[in-house]
């Protein structure tokens, strides 16, 4: 019986903090100035419950950095695992991250404390698996070469990032984003002219 009530309490414990985790990263991507009591009310618990797994705002916003890192690798690692070529990866991959955007906006306006050896370590993560891409990509003719990857990488993160924001905005449909990204990516916004160069 008790080993029984200790299970049930566990299970308890565990939904709560997953129904925090899951309320504040859509509460907070809709206002990020919602206090810690407004969490706990949409999330339907009590203040208490919600201090006793996370004891202040900035530890909340930490765990929800690693859920969104958890959210990447298990969203585009197997892809960049798979057969797939090098396009077909890259598309398959922005496909993938567009939809998370909804789950990944907290990020706009909540900027990652770069002095956490932690979350500096996921979001370096993070860059060598866009990084792997991207070689994979030049070496299937696909990228400029005399663009370093790191420029490449930053690119193709800040237009997910905004066209995160354009849906978030409603500047842009859902459903065009991806071809706009990739669109970006392999021609850019200038068309060709001989009478300039760079």
């Amino acid at each position: 019986m008790y080993h029984l009530m200790i299970n049930i309490l566990t299970s308890i414990m565990h939904k709560n903090r997953e129904r925090i985790i899951e309320t504040g990263l859509r509460i907070l991507a809709q206002n990020p100035a919602a206090s810690m009591d407004q969490i706990a009310e949409e999330a339907g618990i009590g203040r208490a419950t919600l201090y006793r797994h996370f004891g202040s705002k900035n530890i909340l916003i930490r765990e929800l950095y690693f859920t969104a890192h958890r959210m990447f690798e298990e969203a585009v690692l197997p892809i960049l695992d798979s057969q797939l070529a090098a396009w077909q990866k890259l598309e398959k991959v922005v496909t993938t991250m567009i939809p998370l955007g909804a789950s990944f906006q907290f990020m706009m306006f909540e900027p990652m404390h770069t002095d956490d050896p932690e979350l500096e370590a996921l979001y370096n993560s993070q860059l060598r698996t866009w990084r792997a891409l991207i070689v994979e990509l030049k070496s299937a003719g696909l990228l400029d070469p005399g663009l370093s990857d790191a420029w490449i990488v930053l690119c193709l993160d800040s237009m997910i990032f905004a066209a995160w924001e354009g849906i978030f905005k409603g500047d842009i449909a859902r459903n065009e984003a991806p071809s706009l990204v990739l669109r970006t990516l392999m021609n850019g916004v200038g068309r060709a002219n001989p009478a300039i160069s760079v």
